[in-house]
């Protein structure tokens, strides 16, 4: 003799009529099905929430590799502007104790962060050395004699570095600007 089914709230037979789990509310009440237009009962919004994270953890789970990849190069990334952000703004600080020390007769001091400056040029982005010529060109000038002061010194050596760097790139701007050329 086979067991008595008791009716419990998966099996009512209006709950199974207005509810079925393969449709969601709207589906339902789109296909005619359903005959009552009103909220789901409690215990199907429960499951089709647990469905949800259910379904979001095993597509991490099943993703994990790839998605630990993006988060080791977005991570890279970040680091790498920060890096980028935080050298620039140390060279910025550089120039502005140059010019400080340079102003407030501190000569030993001045001349030590000119040699560090000098022997950055070479390494500097482009936008760097505009900016240094920039603001080097707003700085008064001293009564020491011409060729003498250290600002005028580090002027003198960012303008030929941008001189030095313009004329290897005189090539390709020629190609460049003739007619055919990319």
């Amino acid at each position: 003799m086979a067991p008595a089914i008791l009716p419990g709230p998966a099996l009512d037979p209006v709950r199974l009529r207005c509810f079925p789990v393969s449709l969601t509310h709207r589906a339902m009440a789109r296909s005619r099905k359903c005959i009552s237009l009103a909220m789901p009962p409690r215990s199907f919004r429960l499951e089709a929430r647990r469905m949800t994270t259910k379904s979001v953890t095993r597509f991490f789970w099943r993703n994990r590799h790839p998605l630990g990849v993006v988060a080791v190069l977005a991570a890279a990334g970040v680091m790498a502007l920060y890096q980028f952000t935080r050298q620039e703004s140390a060279h910025v600080q550089l120039r502005e104790d140059f010019i400080l020390l340079e102003r407030a007769a501190h000569a030993a001091e001045a001349s030590h962060l000119y040699q560090h400056l000098v022997q950055k040029l070479p390494a500097l982005p482009l936008r760097a050395l505009i900016d240094d010529l920039e603001r080097l060109a707003m700085v008064p000038t001293t009564n020491t004699p011409p060729g003498q002061s250290l600002t005028e010194k580090y002027h003198i050596a960012v303008r030929r570095e941008l001189e030095q760097r313009s004329s290897r790139r005189l090539p390709t701007a020629l190609k460049r600007g003739r007619p055919g050329g990319s």
